[in-house]
């Protein structure tokens, strides 16, 4: 089926039900703090500098990067700081 033939009264944009699903699950994006970054260059290399920034200043920082580049784990990483 060619993009042109679908039907647009099907395609429900927008929020609303992210926002009810979010509410039924309590919201649990309010009780941690986060930092999106967003944009066309440099995203990678702008988290890995916060989130060394972090971690220097003693945060227990996650970092979730995409895309992996051979395994899919490799987007993810804890990061913390360990005072000895």
């Amino acid at each position: 089926m060619a993009l042109d033939g679908m039907d647009q009264a099907r395609i429900n944009l927008g929020l609303d039900r992210m926002r009810q699903l979010m509410a039924r699950l309590g919201d649990p994006h309010e009780h941690f703090r986060s930092l999106h970054i967003a944009g066309t260059n440099g995203k990678g290399s702008t988290a890995a500098f916060i989130a060394r920034v972090l971690k220097e200043a003693g945060c227990k920082t996650g970092l979730y990067t995409s895309p992996h580049l051979e395994k899919f784990n490799e987007r993810i990483g804890i990061l913390s700081l360990i005072h000895i």
